[in-house]
């Protein structure tokens, strides 16, 4: 989990964009059985929400 949020710092733009937050940039991992949202601004990225992602089927 923390590898896979680490790899924003090198690739911010990694995340799918989240349109409905326009014009901030917000943006969509998964990263293992978690859905991680960020923001991307000029110098830093914010970890908004990460919540468990897994559902049983």
């Amino acid at each position: 989990m923390v590898a896979g949020a680490e790899q924003l710092l090198t690739y911010p733009q990694l995340g799918v964009s989240l349109e409905e937050f326009a014009p901030r940039d917000v943006r969509r991992v998964i990263v293992d059985d978690y859905e991680l949202r960020y923001e991307v601004t000029e110098k830093l990225i914010y970890i908004l929400r990460l919540w468990y992602a897994r559902e049983d089927r």
